[in-house]
This record gives C-alpha cells, sequence and structure tokens, in this order.
C-alpha cells in the first residue's frame, strides 16, 4: 500500500524520490543555522541545486523545529511555566534560522508599507536598517507564536505542543513555493534569481508532504476538519502574500518568502486553535 501510495505522489507531481537524502543539507544550509556539513556560506553550486530540492522544505522544516521541540518536552516536563517555555521555543527556533525568516518578514512590513513606488519598495526591503513597521509586524507575530504555544502546553503538555509547533513548521515552509513558484523573481540580482523558479510540481507534492505530516502528527488531539481548515488558512495567507507581492513588486524576493513563512505559521496556528 506504501508502495502505491508513493508511486501514485511521484506519478502526479513528477518528483524524484532518490533526490531527498543529499538535497535537505542543501535545504537547512540556506534556511537554517544548523550544523549539517557543506560550504557555509552556501556558494553557487548550491544555490543551483536549491531549485530542485524544495520538494523537501516541510522536511526541512521539521528537522529546524527539532532543537525547540526538544525543549518543550524537557523543559515542559520539569514543570517550567507555559509562557516562559513557549518564548525559549520561539527563541530557539529564531536561533536555529538565524532569524532568517523573522527579517524577511520586517522588510516586506518596511517595504511594502513605507515604500511609494515599486523602485522604493525594493530597496527599502534591502536596506539593512528596521523600520517601525518592521518592529511592529515582528512584535505582532511573535506574540501570536509564543501565545498559541502557551495555549497547546496549557490545553494537553508539552507533547502536543511539541506537534502542533512541528506541524506548524511544515506547513508553514510549504507555503514558501506559494509565491516562489507562481511569481518571477522582482529583481534581476538576488538570490531568488540566481536560484531560478520552482516547478508546479513541486508546489504540489510539498503540500502534499505537509498536509500528510499535519495529519499524522494532529489526528490524535484535533479533528480532522480543525487540521483541514488550519490547513486552508496558511494556504489562504500564502495567497494574499503572492497578490500583494504581485501588486507592489510584480514580482517575488527572499524578503517575502520569508514573510510568507512567518504570516502562514501564524494562520496555521491561529486557525487550528480557533477550531479546534
Amino acid at each position: 500500500m506504501t508502495k502505491k501510495i508513493i508511486t501514485s505522489i511521484k506519478s502526479q507531481t513528477g518528483v524524484n524520490f532518490r533526490r531527498f537524502g543529499p538535497e535537505l543539507g542543501t535545504l537547512l544550509r540556506f534556511f537554517s543555522r544548523l550544523p549539517v556539513g557543506g560550504k557555509i556560506p552556501p556558494d553557487d553550486e548550491d544555490a543551483a541545486g536549491l531549485g530542485t530540492a524544495v520538494d523537501l522544505l516541510p522536511v526541512a522544516g521539521l528537522v529546524i523545529a527539532g532543537p525547540a521541540v526538544v525543549a518543550l518536552l524537557l523543559l515542559g516536563w520539569a514543570g517550567m511555566p507555559h509562557l516562559v517555555l513557549a518564548a525559549i521555543a520561539v527563541g530557539i527556533t529564531m536561533l536555529a534560522t538565524g532569524g532568517l525568516h523573522e527579517d524577511g518578514l520586517a522588510d516586506t512590513a518596511d517595504g511594502l508599507g513605507g515604500g511609494w513606488d515599486r523602485k522604493s519598495k525594493l530597496e527599502i526591503m534591502r536596506d539593512s536598517r528596521i523600520g517601525s513597521y518592521g518592529v511592529l509586524a515582528l512584535i505582532i507575530i511573535v506574540a501570536i507564536r509564543i501565545g498559541a504555544i502557551a495555549w497547546a502546553l496549557e490545553w494537553s503538555g508539552p507533547v502536543l505542543a511539541a506537534a502542533v509547533v512541528l506541524a506548524s513548521a511544515a506547513t508553514s515552509r510549504a507555503t514558501i513555493l506559494w509565491p516562489w513558484a507562481r511569481l518571477q523573481p522582482a529583481r534581476k540580482d538576488g538570490l531568488s534569481k540566481s536560484v531560478g523558479q520552482p516547478s508546479i510540481g513541486s508546489l504540489r507534492f510539498a503540500w502534499i508532504l505537509a498536509a500528510a505530516l499535519s495529519l499524522l502528527l494532529l489526528i490524535s488531539s484535533f479533528s480532522l476538519l480543525s487540521i483541514l481548515l488550519a490547513l486552508a488558512v496558511a494556504a489562504l495567507t500564502a495567497d494574499i502574500m503572492r497578490r500583494q507581492a504581485w501588486r507592489h513588486l510584480a514580482g517575488q524576493t527572499g524578503d517575502i518568502l520569508g514573510a510568507t513563512q512567518q504570516l502562514a505559521e501564524v494562520g496555521f496556528l491561529v486557525g487550528l486553535l480557533a477550531f479546534h
């Protein structure tokens, strides 16, 4: 049965499963600071292979969330206050990624909120300084993430909270492909341009994988309807980001992808908890 399912997914998406082992390392080098070997920072050869490795983004999300999950389980069973523990988990995730996606969120908020035209918005997004829009976006998004994890800890303990963190990490990484595969790069240079545009098959497979992982992780504690609604909210959030990127920039950038991940993670968490 498992072999038939894998064969069906492969035929529908065109994904080659044999690529997954080595290319997971490529994803982790780009999207995290985890010590997975290879060249740091990744070189042009890694960048060329990133576009074909993105099918595994949900799995990369699980690995990136791993250290935070270990902290949730160990410190949760030790009796640490839930709000403090949730903040520690979010902080560990930020350390694991180097704040990559949070930086993209802040830059996107500053650019789309403060720029007057396409050119000025792109210039603001490339500026390393953070403005008021970026600060406010970070405060709101981080607060919601901490609150959602704290609620899961309060409702059913560290095991459920760990499952929620893993599912949201997997799903939100899949949403990165939503604007990435559907929009051309907004700039003529930069990582997004050098990597290229992922295929629609990669987008489909990543979403199938994210949905399967979420169901596996959450079905024992949440209803099927709750999980499907959470996935739908994450997808809707990603599509809103795609539309905004097209409207403001006529394309996507690395910052747009990072902002999509952050907002979709919050969308998944809010959707899951609202309909539990």
